[in-house]
């Protein structure tokens, strides 16, 4: 429906459209200020903040930066209308991925951005190292609907985390060498597909992580678990470095008013065992 909006358009260099991320702040993102820092011109954020006038213009950029699965149909369908390259580097979650990211977008643009994400590398590094001793050796459950949640694993491992299940909804293209690594460094939790509500609660009981980290609908079950949810809805809203520190933050404390809940849903399953 998209792409039937679009008109073709000349084609300006150093301009991109970034497909697939929806946020508030999606013009507002440390991606878009490294890329307009290096010239790059940002013509449309689709779905966040564009009107169907800006959407017509679409196809007069340089290149399409796939940011999501969800987006690869509309960027498939612009390169059968209207030729425009593309590229899709799924949202990432470990600190080498993120690098290894943003060194994939700057070399299709022909840009150079070495020197600011070594820079921002380092400081989410040394926050990584000091937040190890709050969770080494906590068990996990993960589920996200957006970006690659193997990869979004291989944090948690690195802050010293054992992922006991993955709650899935599809494998991505990109999913392969995030569960190669995993399996080479030993880890192998429990993978299902995470579109059985009966079958998720089960599993949590019988597993009983000591955190859910992600997306869960349920946050009272959660607490009457004993399992400390952390949910990432707010990191969703920005991505790259930034959305990790906004990610650890919501890992190391937890919205105000989740702990009441906890102790509230204790009181309730200690005295119906009574």
């Amino acid at each position: 429906a998209l792409a039937d909006l679009m008109q073709a358009q000349p084609v300006d260099e150093k301009t991109v459209n970034l497909l697939g991320l929806g946020a508030p702040e999606g013009r507002n993102t440390e991606l878009v200020r490294l890329l307009e820092s290096k010239g790059i011109r940002i013509i449309n954020v689709i779905p966040s903040y564009s009107t169907p006038s800006e959407i017509a213009l679409a196809p007069g950029v340089q290149l399409n930066i796939v940011l999501e699965h969800y987006a690869l149909p509309l960027a498939e369908k612009m390169k059968e209308y209207f030729g425009t390259e593309f590229i899709y580097c799924e949202r990432p979650y470990a600190l080498d991925s993120i690098e290894m990211w943003y060194k994939q977008i700057a070399e299709a643009l022909q840009i150079d951005i070495t020197q600011e994400i070594v820079a921002l590398k380092k400081k989410l590094e040394e926050t990584v190292f000091r937040l190890q001793n709050k969770f080494a050796g906590k068990t996990c459950a993960v589920e996200i609907p957006y970006g690659r949640a193997f990869d979004l694993v291989r944090l948690l491992v690195a802050l010293g985390m054992k992922p006991v299940l993955i709650l899935l909804d599809r494998f991505l293209s990109c999913d392969h060498k995030d569960i190669q690594d995993l399996l080479a460094s030993g880890i192998n939790p429990l993978v299902i597909k995470g579109d059985n509500a009966m079958q998720n609660k089960m599993l949590l009981a019988e597993l009983k992580p000591d955190y859910f980290v992600g997306f869960y609908n349920d946050s009272k079950e959660l607490a009457r678990l004993g399992i400390k949810e952390r949910n990432l809805l707010f990191s969703q809203h920005t991505i790259g470095f930034a959305g990790i520190e906004r990610l650890l933050h919501q890992l190391y404390r937890p919205p105000n008013g989740l702990q009441i809940l906890y102790y509230k849903e204790q009181l309730i399953k200690n005295a119906e065992g009574d």
